[in-house]
């Protein structure tokens, strides 16, 4: 997260007891046309993220809690099955009755459905270039990977048939690699009754049923016929582990989710990265939510959106993408789309976040399929309310005012107690209606359009809020509707090539002004004409010249005496 503290040092000069400060960031390009100094968005690599070893640190965090469906420790699985892979063979050690296996060089298959054998530990060590796993159960069971390199030539590296839960424990210190064939064939074992069209393969590491990782261990998976880790059920990911989805052909991890739990992609804490270049490929994807609660999450995506024959359709690429909601709540979440009308987040209905620092970058332009079907770049994306209650934000969307946006709703975005700063080439934050109150920092800033830009209305009754436009006819706020600009409280500053909409104010005074003339970088100071009385200063994150400024707050008394200086120098109109 280090553009987070840069961008939060020049929010936090907004600052009514603050007189001056300055923080000059890197240059970045602005809109076309215009200087490069004419936008200082933070600088940000244009490159997916690299796993470089990096390992989770919370194990101490994974506390055993009471649900038995996420904690394997409160059930029993005294049962051992010790599968040892050698080059071009297998070895399967158990004395369980009823267990069938069958050995194919180090292709192994585990029947414990046919005997409904329960209360199994597999256990996975050793080394094959060759080799697989595939599961038959009745129950849930543990899969404790101790040292295993295993890659499959045929299909996935393991396949879990069992449509009940599959605990994977990384032991302690282990080092795991899986990785599947990039076509894959004919399984050479069926259950009597089970067919090939009758069972899923849909990833390198693929269950029916849901999907729990414990563990001190690390996981790198690679899955090059199509999905990194996927299930059928749910899948959660606790304090301690480490997972590394290197290389997908489709998405890193995937999951359809669980009604009954009322889970869909759970990340407990732990380290979870994930990159992949497919088009329309997806970090995480979910037919419900994602949650995330704790650890570090780093997922990067390049390829670019496409038409979908099935939906008639456009389909992204995306960081997160849930069919449902996604809620962070904790943790260091960094997001990466590189490709064109990809999304960092893109939420079926809500997005809240309530901690934890967030970083989410978008780069890509507009897709194009035909003019009717199009995808613009979004770094926040949700068809309904976006709610922001808490911890750190920032939010990068450089492509070109072409719908490349930093945060979109198609209803109500809510800011309150948030430390939110955002830099787009188009709107940096468009909705139906806008709110913001509590103790928010919020700098909202578009190279080409407009900082808060709402169909329908802004609240502003606290906080302190910077709204930067573009040359005109963009605005620091734009609504469109007459008088549906209200600030009750906090204060707000809004910059732009044309007039921000008159704010109807209640126990606030504002007050406009033209000519107004600034560089980015400077310390532009709100204050009285003689210098006795600061309101607030600010770092530009941008140049202007002959803008509008508008400042409305609860602190502005005897508006007509306060005016704007650059430098000690008054650098607008009166």
């Amino acid at each position: 997260m280090k553009f987070i503290k840069t961008t939060i040092f020049s929010l936090l000069c907004a600052s009514i007891t603050l007189a001056s400060c300055s923080e000059e960031g890197p240059d970045a390009p602005g809109r076309e046309g215009q200087a490069s100094e004419d936008a200082n968005i933070p600088a940000y690599s244009s490159s997916l993220p690299v796993w470089n070893g990096e390992r989770a640190d919370d194990f101490s965090a994974d506390a055993v809690g009471q649900n038995a469906d996420l904690y394997h420790e409160l059930s029993s699985f005294g049962r051992k099955i010790e599968i040892e892979y050698s080059g071009a063979t297998a070895t399967v050690t158990s004395q369980i009755a009823g267990v069938k296996t069958d050995v194919s060089g180090a292709y192994v298959t585990i029947d414990m459905k046919s005997a409904n054998v329960s209360g199994v530990e597999i256990i996975l060590k050793g080394s094959s270039a060759d080799g697989g796993l595939k599961i038959y159960g009745a129950n849930r069971f543990l899969l404790t990977l101790s040292g295993l390199n295993l890659e499959s030539r045929k299909g996935p590296a393991i396949n879990s048939q069992c449509k009940k839960r599959m605990f994977v424990r990384l032991a302690e210190g282990s080092v795991n690699t899986l990785a599947d064939a990039k076509e894959y064939e004919e399984d050479d074992y069926y259950l009597p009754g089970e067919t090939s069209y009758t069972e899923d393969r849909k990833g390198c590491l693929f269950s029916e049923g849901d999907v729990i990782v414990s563990g001190n261990g690390v996981l790198e998976v690679k899955g090059r016929y199509r999905h990194g880790i996927a299930t059928d059920g749910f899948m959660a990911i606790r304090p301690g582990v480490t997972l590394a989805v290197t290389e997908a052909a489709r998405n890193c991890y995937h999951a359809n989710g669980d009604l009954t739990d009322d889970i869909g992609i759970l990340v407990m804490g732990g380290y979870v990265f994930g990159t992949t270049t497919a088009p329309a490929g997806k970090g995480m994807k979910c037919d419900r939510d994602i949650r995330i609660e704790g650890g570090r999450v780093v997922l990067g995506t390049s390829g670019d959106a496409i038409y979908d024959e099935e939906t008639f359709d456009t389909s992204s690429a995306a960081c997160l993408k849930a069919d449902a909601g996604v809620k962070i709540s904790g943790g260091d979440v960094s997001l990466r789309s590189l490709g064109k009308g990809g999304k960092g987040i893109n939420a079926g209905t809500t997005v809240d976040i309530s901690g934890g620092k967030t970083e989410v970058v978008c780069s890509g332009t507009r897709y194009e399929y035909a003019p009717s079907l199009t995808s613009s770049a979004k770094a926040i994306k949700a068809t309904e309310d976006i709610t922001l209650t808490g911890g750190e934000l920032l939010v990068i969307s450089s492509g070109k005012a072409d719908g490349s946006r930093g945060m979109e709703s198609d209803a109500a975005i809510t800011v309150s107690d948030c430390m939110l700063s955002i830099y787009s080439h188009d709107d940096a934050i468009n909705a139906y209606t806008i709110k913001i109150d509590g103790q928010s920092s919020i700098l909202a800033y578009s190279a080409a359009e407009d900082g808060l830009n709402a169909k329908q209305s802004v609240s502003i009754a606290g906080g302190k809020v910077i709204a930067a436009g573009g040359s005109s006819p963009a605005s620091g706020v734009d609504c469109k509707v007459a008088e549906g600009v209200n600030v009750a409280g906090g204060t707000l500053v809004a910059m732009g090539g044309s007039p921000s909409t008159e704010p109807v104010v209640s126990g606030v005074v504002h007050k406009s002004w033209t000519g107004f003339s600034a560089k980015v970088g400077e310390s532009v100071a709100i204050a009285s004409s003689n210098g006795a009385n600061t309101l607030m200063s600010f770092v530009m994150p941008r140049s202007y010249e002959g803008a509008s400024l508008l400042v409305a707050s609860q602190s502005l008394d005897g508006a007509d005496y306060f005016s704007a200086y650059c430098g000690g120098k008054q650098c607008v109109k009166e």
